[in-house]
């Protein structure tokens, strides 16, 4: 008599492909079947052909004139797969967003992800901790979108992608004139001296209005390897002789403060450069997880 072949008797990879054929509820009434099933979709899960998303989260929706006004928008994962094709569909003409969370892992939705982040009509704050595409390095020349109230920036530089360079960086500084707070994590290996020059040639924003003057204030993070030429950075940095230069001594670091006054709306500019002795790994490429 021969024996009937039962699907956990077949090879790994063929059981893979056709789970994948398999829909996210279905998927969970197969992973209730058995142990072995249970494990092995959880082990499995990266290879099968679906989205996966870790986050997803999105608060106070408000429609007006076509445009859809966010609270706040999370999104995380690995591959994503036709999520922002979705989403752009859901938005219609446009959205204003108060708060843009992004962290992705390997994602192969790169031509997507531009369309999607071109329909956001407004960012306030925004919060990039990933932005990694599985096998494809972002375009050195694509910039976001021009965000005229992004007022607050958190980018952490991944290894895989060389994007806060020099040129970018000051492109960055140019076309979000309102930034008031920018905290950029890069690599030890990929950080470039010339960027606090840049900084501080281009941080200097002041708007003389007549009704209600005021002055751009912007805070910048560094955080590096426990390598960094901390004298070098302050020899380049106290050659700007028109900050007030402030060394604070911190138990992991140094931090190097500068105060400079505006004549124009008699109020402080500000500039702090925090030199953190942390981990090589803190901004190296992880998969989640």
């Amino acid at each position: 008599m021969n024996e009937q072949l039962k699907l956990f008797d077949l090879p790994d990879l063929v059981l893979t492909k056709v789970l994948s054929y398999l829909k996210y509820n279905e998927l969970t009434t197969v992973r209730k079947v058995s142990r072995f099933f249970n494990y092995f979709i959880d082990v499995n899960n990266h290879l099968l052909d679906r989205p996966r998303v870790e986050i997803m989260e999105i608060k106070s929706v408000e429609v007006d004139d076509g445009e859809s006004n966010v609270t706040q928008l999370k999104l995380g994962g690995y591959e994503l797969l036709g999520l922002f094709d979705q989403l752009k569909k859901s938005i219609g003409s446009g959205i204003n967003v108060g708060e843009l969370n992004i962290s992705l892992y390997d994602c192969n939705e790169m031509e997507s992800f531009k369309s999607f982040i071109s329909k956001i009509s407004s960012v306030k704050k925004l919060f990039i901790s990933r932005l990694c595409f599985n096998q494809t390095m972002l375009n050195e020349d694509y910039m976001l979108p021009k965000w005229n109230n992004l007022n607050r920036m958190t980018f952490d530089e991944c290894t895989c992608l060389n994007y806060l360079n020099r040129r970018n960086l000051k492109k960055f500084l140019e076309n979000y004139p309102k930034l008031m707070y920018t905290k950029l994590v890069i690599p030890r290996k990929m950080f470039d001296y010339q960027l606090i020059d840049i900084i501080l040639k281009n941080q200097n924003i002041c708007r003389n209005n007549k009704v209600s003057p005021f002055c751009q204030e912007f805070l910048f993070q560094y955080y590096v390897a426990d390598d960094f030429d901390v004298e070098e950075a302050l020899e380049m940095i106290q050659s700007n002789e028109a900050y007030k230069w402030t060394l604070l001594p911190m138990n992991t670091g140094v931090g190097i403060h500068g105060r400079r006054h505006c004549n124009h709306c008699k109020g402080n500019i500000k500039f702090l450069l925090i030199l953190y002795t942390v981990w090589d790994t803190i901004s190296l490429h992880h998969p989640l997880p």
